[in-house]
């Protein structure tokens, strides 16, 4: 064989046993907010230590021969670049009807698959300790204004479909501002990110419903286009992060722990 056909024909093997070996680079994108523990930093900055959602698909990628590319960005605009294709996938979100017509979430008979989940969060009521409002895990009582809520999050459908006023405002520390100043009568909040902020006051005035008002599952998502591109891809990534969750949560979470407790 001509060494110019050789060479041809090994260049031919080399990138088909690249593909096979899973080499792919995949833009992602996630919130310029903090979501303890799972995105860290208030910022568009990708720290050291970047979150446990960050650390789980970083990992997967890492195993598979993937190149994750990162980005921060406003909320809205994540979702935007979602929808325009500008980007691959985002993390992490909760499931949402809008979104979907432009997002593949991991499905199993028409709904989300709890089991490929990133991680569950739950929302709860923060009031001050003196204000009266409360939910009782159907209605809120003695409600005098709209609630607090954070830009942009899928909680504010579910309010409004129960018929409550909101009022959107972005990071959580500016809705607790918000609380403590009286400027709205309560705040709902992812539990795990509120709390964290919480426990930085030392003498709160702030005080956090029993009962949940909604708790979701929240998923590594991908583009319309590059899940009907790489379709294999997406499905093991989705499967990686069902098997290896748990683990990898627990492997990573100490070092955030420890971050954030005096």
């Amino acid at each position: 064989m001509p060494v110019f056909s050789m060479v041809r024909v090994f260049s031919l093997l080399l990138l088909i046993t690249c593909r096979m070996a899973g080499a792919e680079t995949i833009h992602l994108a996630y919130a310029d907010t903090e979501s303890f523990p799972y995105q860290i930093d208030n910022s568009n900055r990708i720290s050291a230590q970047p979150g446990i959602a960050v650390d789980i698909i970083q990992t997967i990628a890492r195993q598979n021969n993937w190149t994750i590319e990162l980005e921060r960005l406003p909320g809205k605009r994540v979702i935007y670049s979602l929808e325009q294709g500008e980007i691959d996938g985002a993390f992490i979100f909760s499931y949402n009807a809008q979104r979907s017509v432009f997002t593949r979430y991991p499905m199993r008979d028409g709904k989300p698959d709890h089991e490929k989940r990133i991680a569950t969060l739950s929302y709860y009521l923060y009031t001050l300790n003196d204000s009266g409002v409360t939910w009782d895990g159907e209605v809120f009582s003695q409600l005098n204004g709209p609630l607090g809520v954070d830009l942009g999050y899928s909680i504010v459908g579910n309010l409004k479909a129960l018929g409550y006023p909101v009022e959107e405002t972005p990071g959580t520390l500016n809705n607790l501002k918000k609380l403590m100043t009286k400027r709205i009568p309560a705040y709902v909040g992812q539990g795990v990110v509120v709390d964290r902020y919480l426990s930085d006051m030392p003498s709160s005035q702030i005080q956090k419903s029993t009962l949940p008002i909604v708790t979701k599952d929240y998923f590594l998502v991908f583009s319309k286009p590059f899940a009907e591109q790489h379709p294999a891809l997406v499905e093991q990534f989705w499967t990686a992060i069902g098997e290896q969750r748990d683990s990898l949560t627990a492997t990573f979470i100490d070092r955030y722990v420890s971050d954030h407790t005096d």
